[in-house]
């Protein structure tokens, strides 16, 4: 995976498809789980990668790219986001990775979303504006989720409860947001993917399918 470069567009395609991760459960993986892990290993892998290179990254030019997907908050703010995104990353994935084990699929909600690609311009990584994809995610962030605490964070716990008690398509969007991920920082395949998990899975209940 290509990370947040530091050329002239620094922000640019900091997704790019990574290399076929090991398969932990063999061919019988269930394939809408598998296209899941896709979206979330992704994820987790760049939460992780942001979060270990953070304090370098504030020192240097540039930064204040970084800074504006989370809504210019100081290096704590960002840092507690990065960490309540790695931990629903996390739980999501071990939740699916059970469930592939147990022999179940994940229903979809809306399986009409798989009809095509992204049809808003403004939300093509190939198109879209970095400036307002920022500030939509920004207004959208204070809009649905729970006020950052960078003295309380969260626990694994209570993550994965609440992972449990919400639809998985917007799990993946509270993850996108708590790790500043926008449409422009992506390629068209992993957004095209995530997009897709979004929609697809937006209130899909965890019964076997």
């Amino acid at each position: 995976m290509t990370n947040i470069s530091q050329t002239a567009r620094p922000h640019a395609r900091a997704f790019s498809q990574p290399d076929p991760a090991p398969d932990r459960s063999g061919p019988t993986m269930p394939t809408n789980i598998a296209a899941l892990l896709y979206v979330v290993s992704t994820l987790l892998e760049f939460g992780r990668h942001l979060a270990a290179t953070l304090e370098r990254r504030a020192a240097a030019r540039g930064f204040s790219m970084i800074a504006s997907l989370f809504g210019n908050g100081p290096l704590p703010v960002i840092r507690a986001h990065l960490h309540r995104g790695i931990l629903r990353a996390t739980a999501l994935e071990t939740m699916l990775h059970n469930r592939a084990a147990a022999g179940c699929d994940v229903a979809m909600s809306n399986p009409c979303a798989l009809s095509g690609r992204i049809v808003n311009a403004e939300d093509d990584p190939e198109t879209g504006s970095f400036n307002s994809q920022t500030a939509r995610m920004v207004a959208e962030r204070a809009a649905h989720d729970a006020p950052i605490d960078p003295g309380n964070p969260p626990s694994l716990a209570r993550i994965e409860a609440e992972v449990r008690s919400r639809p998985i398509g917007r799990t993946i969007a509270d993850i996108c947001r708590d790790l500043g991920v926008i449409p422009f920082l992506c390629t068209r395949t992993f957004w095209d993917a995530a997009f897709r998990a979004m929609v697809c899975y937006e209130s899909s209940d965890l019964n076997c399918s």
